[in-house]
């Protein structure tokens, strides 16, 4: 695959997730993105409690009450290997780092026996995919 200049975040992910679904056909729908952090629309309206122009996100504020999470990785695999439930990943641009709720919810996924990471380029993150879908698969099986 030929290497962009300098990726976006979303250019990155969808590399990543263009690349699962013809590498690991078989599980490329138990990759999921959640729309989380995507800019959302904000408008202007009059707060009487504020006495102010303010600036409102209503689809922000209806994933919210819907359970949508601040932070949450962007990207989910629901696959179990290596005693792992599964994978989560936060993707970042090539020199950026996580910010500090989005390090804890990968340390609290990982205390739930979650594989997490964090990743800044398509080939770091493809590393990591391979790894984790190579571990062994048959450890919470009955037999």
């Amino acid at each position: 695959m030929e290497t962009m200049p300098n990726p976006t975040e979303s250019q990155i992910q969808i590399a990543i997730v263009d690349w699962f679904s013809w590498a690991w056909s078989q599980y490329a729908r138990l990759l999921v993105h959640y729309p989380i952090g995507e800019r959302r629309i904000k408008k202007h309206v009059w707060s009487k409690k504020a006495k102010k122009l303010i600036w409102i996100c209503p689809d922000g504020q209806k994933l919210q009450r819907m359970g949508a999470k601040k932070d949450f990785p962007d990207l989910t695999l629901f696959v179990a290997r290596g005693g792992y439930h599964g994978m989560v990943m936060e993707i970042k641009k090539l020199g950026e780092k996580p910010r500090q709720g989005q390090l804890e919810y990968l340390r609290a996924l990982e205390d739930q026996e979650y594989y997490a990471c964090w990743r800044d380029s398509f080939e770091s993150a493809q590393s990591s995919i391979n790894w984790y879908m190579r571990l062994k698969e048959d450890i919470y099986s009955d037999g």
